[in-house]
Parts: C-alpha cells; structure tokens; sequence
C-alpha cells in the first residue's frame, strides 16, 4: 500500500536533480498554502550514514564552487563528501577538476569519498 500511497511523492529524492544540489526544492503545504522549500541536500546527506562533520568548507574554481565535507565514521574513517553543480560538465572540465581537487588536497586522507554526479 505504501508504495501506492507514495508513487508520486516528491519527497523520493529526484537524482537528476543532483546536479543543482544547492538549488533543490520541494513543495510542500502547510496552512492550505503550497509553497518551494529550499532542502540542504549537502547537509542532510552526511547525517544519512551517520557521519560526524568535522568540518564544511567552500572552495571557488573560477564560477563553480564546491561544498566539501569532512567526516568521521563511528569506526574512525576518514571520508570526504564533495557537492557540486555538475550541469553541462564535460570532459575537460572534469580534467580541470581533478587538477583542482588534487592542487588543494580536498581528499587527501580520505579512507572514502563521495561526490554527487560523475567525477
């Protein structure tokens, strides 16, 4: 019944929307009033695994910016968790990516690393 009840619901994470992850949104109603509410999907992906923050920081390549999380695990890994808008990549910017990522250390240490999208 449930997955009746809910085929539709935009509660279900919509993946292509991963690409925008600072600009997801879910509509939602309260007093009669349906309205967009933005939703921190960084933020409440680290919480999911029950990963422990220890720090959020934000790193500028020319336009595109990128939230990197690092965290620990209940067992003492280290695991990074790296957001960015990946709309109209392709593969040179993936290259300079990588050269970005590496030039800064953003995943050195890391036991495990997660980013949204192809990387």
């Amino acid at each position: 019944m449930l997955r009746w009840e809910t085929r539709r619901s935009a509660t279900f994470l919509d993946i292509d929307k991963l690409q925008t992850p600072f600009a997801y949104t879910l509509r939602l109603t309260g007093d009669g009033v349906t309205k967009p509410k933005p939703v921190d999907l960084p933020e409440t992906f680290v919480y999911l695994p029950g990963l422990d923050v220890e720090s959020r920081r934000v790193y500028y390549d020319g336009e595109r910016h990128y939230v990197v999380y690092r965290c620990r695990q209940r067992d003492g890994h280290c695991v990074v968790v790296l957001w960015r808008d990946t709309t109209g990549l392709a593969q040179s910017h993936y290259e300079r990516e990588c050269a970005f990522v590496a030039e800064r250390g953003l995943i050195e240490g890391a036991d495990e690393v997660f980013v949204n999208g192809s990387c």
